[in-house]
Order: structure tokens, then C-alpha cells, then sequence
């Protein structure tokens, strides 16, 4: 997720105990110069429908029929969301294409016009209705449950499928309000009270509880002394997000609370994947952070009830995805993906019979004006950050693997109705994107490419990824992944701070550093810092080889931010220039220190040797 819009403030305000009061900031309204020069109010239906549906997805106060999504801070999530109800309000499924075509409201309004013109009733309803089945019987797994059921079979026991956060809490806090929240929680989202049916083996299926008491361990760690406390908290957060799940009885999640003293406690949260995902994480905080608000003010929150449950979805998605709508889809990944090698990211190891999971980490700050000059190329380019962010890498790992295509894996977060926004579940696809560094193009020319593989992807992300392995049968070999071994994401930190707002918070690290993927590329978006973590397997990658790539990525944001028009050719060179400096710089200081203490340790030899100085030409 990227930031909608950014707020000034000359201060931040404080509560009683120093941290930032997260409810007191301001809401944050989009630039002056976003908004356009002039005004010009919604003068139809259409228009006033759309205005109202932006409003509600950027946050802001007020559209115009030239105001341009993207500017106003829009990016491919806030696209889907808005994507997802102009299918609810109109009745007729518009491209999410023609966001990004027609990003004013007047233009996207009469875009939206000639659809529901051309769209029969029978094309309007090619989906159809998402509605609530009986809770009480059990449901078949989705999909992508399905596939995550069988590998957990393969791997029994490995905590590369758990969904965690761990932080320190600072200030006061209410276990008590803590617990109620939790329970409430639990209460509302059906799949927080679902294990897996396997009695039978080929179809296994998720059964719901109709309660599951929300046990809130507390453990007082405040009388450990503060030596050992430190290896007391890491053991017991690594307990609650690392040890196996009992998938066929759960819960299928896990919470603790440590108590360090009166004023600090650490919180984590450890759930199995088939129950939730990144975005599932982000809806938890959110609710959570307002129950326990109302539970501490000792009320009772009224949530608007939730139209449908997971398990709903998973009956709806095994009801429509078959027959001649998937082999439509199936289709374009058939023409995309075809001929692909087995193997799409050469390494520096040769690699062995079997996977590795042993990871280590390499990351650098991206500089926050090239950034911003990017930011601004994407809007003129008509592309998201995520988008200008994959051609960067795609460049910098081209150069560093010497490719001609990059084939990357990145999740996408796969609600693709409005009931599922505020949903807790495994929503989330994987989307094979493929893209042609071919013909020398420029970085311009690669955001274009950019943009049309990352929208076609999008049009057809329906398809769950196992569907599109079956149906392709790469050579499979338990030496890597199929189709890709690269994973790509961009994304901000969980909003914990905003969940407990008034307390202090700040992340806890935990679980062992495992790679499920040969290589992934991490953007991490957190306040007003870019941050590049490159996770990579240690059995196949050097760290000096990944280092440079993590160099190069950084160095080529900044020269394709500066000269957008330039070749890839040229803009590599450019980098492998200053890479050639930098290193040729880290010699000489390190040749220089060493002459330094040559010469003082000469000096001490020659002082106990009786004081003479050294011959000429030696060193002085």
C-alpha cells in the first residue's frame, strides 16, 4: 500500500506520556494542486456516483469531474476497492482498465456510460450473486486453502505459512479491554473459529465452531532480571508465532500478552494462512484497535453486521470458477506463460535435490527525492508506484542475472467483491508477471510494458495460481518453485500504531529467517521512508552478489527518476559506473587504513629495535 496523501504538521501531538497521539492528528486532504485550479461539481448521475465512491475510498471531502485518481494518491488497491463497487451500484462489471484510462471522473463517468450501454442483462449477471449459505454445514475449502492444505502435508510442522506481528507495547494497557476485544473479534469472523475436516482425504473441508472461548495468555515476565529478560521474550513470542498449528482441531491462531513491567507489555499474534493473509492482518489491527478502544470506555461497539462470511466465499468461488469462464481465463495465462523455462532466476550456487529454507537479508534506504521524482513520472506515465517500482527491479536484477525477461511472483490481494473488504480470510493470489526487457526500451517504454502486464494480470486474477500450474505442467522438481522463483511485493507496515493509538509502539523481532522463496524483494513503505529488503536463500545466493543487486536497485531509481527517457542500456551503464567508483573507493580506504597501520607498526618495531628510521623508499 502507498499513502494517499501526506500532512505537514509543525508539531506532533503528544499524549501524557510522550508518544505520538495518533488520534489527534489531523485527517489528511489531498494537495491543492491535485485538486486542479478550478472546480467543477458532478453534473450527472453517473458522476455524482463515481465522486461519492472516490471520496469514500481516498478519504477526502471533495471530488471534481477533473480531479485524476492517481493524483489524488490512488494505487492499484484503491483501484480494485473502487472497482469492486462500481460493479455493486451499477449492476455491470467495468474493466478495472478503464481506471487507468480514464482516471477523471467525467471521463471514466461516460466510459462507464458506453458499458452499461453495451452490457446485456445476461453479461451484467456473469457472476453470480455472493450470498450466505448455512453456517452450520460444513463448506469446501477455496482454492488457495486447498493447495496451502496439501504443501502443509509436504512440510509438516514448518512455520513458513503463519501470518504473525509481534510489538512492545509502552504505556498503559488494559488486558482486560485486551481480552474482550480479542473475544469479540473472534466472535465475528466465522473463519477465527475453523479447523480443517480431513475425514475425507481427497476433499477435506472447513468446519466453523459456533464458539471458541478466546484464551488471552499473560505471562509476568516483570520479576525475570532484565539480563535474561531480553532471550525470555524472544523464546516466548517465537512460541507463539513459530510453533506448529493443529490444523484439523485449532484454533487456527495464536495470542500472548508478556507484561516487562506496569507500563510495558509485548503483544503477538501468530495465525495460520489458511485463515488469513497480509490484507487480513491490516483488517484484524484496524477492528481490533476499535474494540479495544470501546472495551477500555467500557461500551460495546456496533459494527455494521458483515454481509458474508469466508466460508461463503469459498462455496461461491468453487460455484462459478468452472466450465467455459475458466477455461477464458486459463487462457490468457496459457499465452502469457508459455514457454517459460523450468528455471527463471539464475543463481549463484548450483542447486541441490531439495529446497533450502536457510535466508539471510540485504536492504537499503531509497532516497526519498528520487522517490518523489518517480512518483510523479508514474502519474505522468499513467502507472502505480507498484508498477514504476517492478521496472526498476526488473532492470536491476536483468543487469545483475544478465536476462532478457524477469518472471516474478507478487500477491494481489484477490477480494474481488465489496462484501470481502472487511472480511478476515485467504483471499490472496498469486499473479505470475512477466516482463520483456527486450530492444534496449527506455525507462519510459518499460513502464508502459509495466503497465500493460501488471493490467492484464489484473483482469484475469481470478484464476487461482494452482489452476494455472495444472493447466501449463511445468517440469516440477522439488529444487524450486514452479514458474517463478522471484517474489515481488510493495507494501506498509501493519498499522499497529494506529490500533493502540496513545501507546508507544514499536516492532519485536521474531521467528527464525526462512526463505520460502530463492528470492524476494520487499518494499517496504513506512511514514515517509522507502525501504528495498532483499531476502534471499543462503545456499544459493553469495551475499556479495546480492548486496550489489541491492545497490544497483537503489542507484537505478535514482538515475530512471533523473532521466526517464534514457535506454536501459544507458541508465545500466551508468550504474555499473558509479558501482565500479564506490568499489574502487572502498579499496583505496581500505588500502590507505592498511598502509596507516603498516606504519605504525613499523614505527614500534623499529623504536624497540633502537630508534632508526626506516630506509628510503620503505615505509613512512
Amino acid at each position: 500500500m502507498i499513502p494517499t496523501t501526506y500532512t505537514l504538521l509543525d508539531t506532533l501531538p503528544l499524549t501524557p506520556n510522550g508518544k505520538t497521539d495518533y488520534r489527534a492528528l489531523p485527517t489528511p486532504e489531498p494537495a491543492a494542486e491535485s485538486l486542479g485550479t478550478s472546480y467543477r461539481a458532478p453534473r450527472s448521475a453517473v458522476e455524482a456516483v463515481l465522486a461519492a465512491v472516490w471520496q469514500d475510498v481516498l478519504g477526502v471531502d471533495r471530488i471534481g469531474v477533473d480531479d485524476d485518481f492517481f493524483a489524488l494518491g490512488g494505487h492499484s488497491l484503491l483501484a480494485a476497492r473502487v472497482h469492486n463497487r462500481l460493479r455493486a451500484v451499477f449492476g455491470v462489471e467495468v474493466p478495472l482498465r478503464l481506471l487507468f484510462s480514464e482516471p477523471t471522473v467525467a471521463r471514466l463517468a461516460a466510459a462507464v456510460e458506453a458499458v452499461r450501454r453495451a452490457q446485456t442483462g445476461a453479461a451484467a449477471e456473469a457472476l453470480p450473486p455472493l450470498l450466505p449459505g448455512d453456517r452450520a454445514e460444513p463448506a469446501p475449502l477455496s482454492f488457495a486453502q486447498r493447495r496451502l492444505w496439501f504443501l502443509e502435508g509436504w512440510e509438516p510442522g514448518t512455520s513458513l505459512y503463519h501470518i504473525t506481528a509481534a510489538v512492545r507495547l509502552r504505556g498503559p494497557f488494559d488486558v482486560a479491554a485486551f481480552r474482550t476485544a480479542w473475544q469479540r473479534l473472534i466472535d465475528r469472523h466465522d473463519v477465527m473459529r475453523a479447523h480443517v475436516d480431513d475425514g475425507d482425504p481427497g476433499e477435506p473441508r472447513q468446519v466453523v465452531r459456533s464458539g471458541c472461548p478466546a484464551a488471552v495468555p499473560l505471562v509476568d515476565l516483570s520479576a525475570v532480571p532484565e539480563g535474561d529478560r531480553g532471550s525470555a521474550v524472544t523464546r516466548l513470542v517465537n512460541e507463539v508465532t513459530d510453533r506448529p498449528f493443529e490444523l484439523t482441531t485449532g484454533p487456527l491462531w495464536r495470542v500472548a500478552l508478556l507484561r516487562l513491567g506496569p507500563a510495558e507489555h509485548v503483544l503477538a499474534i501468530g495465525l495460520h494462512h489458511l485463515i488469513a493473509d497480509g490484507h487480513s492482518l491490516e483488517v484484524l489491527l484496524a477492528e481490533l484497535g476499535a474494540q479495544y478502544e470501546a472495551a477500555e470506555a467500557g461500551r460495546k461497539l456496533e459494527l455494521p453486521a458483515l454481509p458474508v462470511q469466508f466460508a461463503d466465499y469459498a462455496r461461491w468461488q468453487r460455484g462459478w470458477l468452472e466450465g467455459d469462464r475458466l477455461s477464458e481465463e486459463l487462457g490468457y495465462w496459457k499465452k502469457q506463460l508459455g514457454g517459460l523455462p523450468a528455471i527463471t532466476l539464475p543463481t549463484d550456487r548450483a542447486r541441490e535435490a531439495a529446497r533450502g529454507v536457510g535466508a539471510a537479508i540485504e536492504s537499503v534506504q531509497l532516497s526519498a527525492s528520487a522517490d518523489a521524482r518517480l512518483q510523479a513520472i508514474s502519474r505522468e506515465a499513467g502507472v502505480t508506484p507498484f508498477m514504476a517500482l517492478l521496472a526498476v527491479f526488473a532492470v536491476a536484477l536483468g543487469q545483475n542475472r544478465d536476462l532478457d525477461e524477469v518472471v516474478v511472483g507478487t500477491p494481489i490481494v484477490g477480494r474481488s467483491r465489496a462484501e470481502l473488504e472487511g472480511l478476515i480470510g485467504f483471499f490472496a493470489n498469486t499473479l505470475v508477471l512477466r516482463l520483456d526487457l527486450a530492444g534496449d526500451p527506455t525507462f519510459r517504454e518499460l513502464l508502459g510494458r509495466a503497465r500493460e502486464v501488471c493490467l492484464d494480470a489484473y483482469a484475469h486474477q481470478d484464476v487461482p495460481f494452482e489452476r494455472v500450474v495444472q493447466e501449463l505442467r511445468p517440469e516440477r522438481s522439488d529444487s524450486h518453485l514452479p514458474l517463478f522463483q522471484t517474489w515481488f511485493v510493495v507494501q506498509e507496515a501493519p498499522a499497529v500504531a494506529e490500533a493502540f493509538a496513545g501507546l508507544g509502539v514499536e516492532p519485536v523481532r521474531h521467528g527464525e529467517q526462512q526463505a520460502r522463496y530463492d528470492l524476494r524483494l520487499d518494499v517496504q513503505r513506512i511514514g515517509d521512508t522507502l525501504r528495498a529488503v532483499f531476502e534471499y536463500k543462503t545456499d544459493l545466493f553469495e551475499s556479495a552478489s546480492v548486496a550489489r543487486l541491492a545497490r544497483r536497485f537503489g542507484h537505478l531509481l535514482e538515475v530512471a527518476a533523473v532521466e526517464p527517457d534514457a535506454r536501459l542500456s544507458a541508465l545500466t551503464r551508468q550504474v555499473g559506473e558509479a558501482d565500479d567508483r564506490a568499489r574502487r573507493e572502498r579499496r583505496g580506504s581500505v588500502s590507505l587504513a592498511s598502509l596507516k597501520r603498516l606504519k605504525n607498526v613499523r614505527r614500534e618495531i623499529t623504536q624497540e629495535a633502537g630508534g632508526s628510521k626506516p630506509a628510503e623508499g620503505g615505509i613512512a
